[in-house]
């Protein structure tokens, strides 16, 4: 029952953090993918839901990373571009 609760106020944190476009969003859905993956671990390859655990966890954690990797790599793109053109109008001055 506590896991249970424990991952529905997990989900509505992290929807709640998606839908106000809070940078946290991906933390509380990787948090979320590290609780599935523990409750995974912890019950061991004969519990029950032991597989549909294990995948979860490893979606979120893996989407939700990536994620993360690819936002701060564009966000980089970017930054780099604004500073060439900025970089170019100053010598024009």
């Amino acid at each position: 029952m506590l896991h249970r609760i424990i991952d529905i106020g997990l989900l509505v944190v992290a929807l709640v953090l998606l839908f106000t476009d809070s940078p946290f969003a991906s933390i509380a859905f990787f948090a979320m993918g590290l609780f599935h993956l523990f409750r995974a671990a912890e019950g061991g390859k004969t519990s029950e839901g032991y597989r549909s655990h294990l995948v979860l966890g490893m979606l979120l954690a893996i989407i939700s990373f990536t994620g993360v990797f690819v936002a701060g790599y564009l966000n980089q793109q970017a930054i780099e571009i604004y500073e060439e053109v900025h970089a170019e109008e100053l010598q024009l001055d």
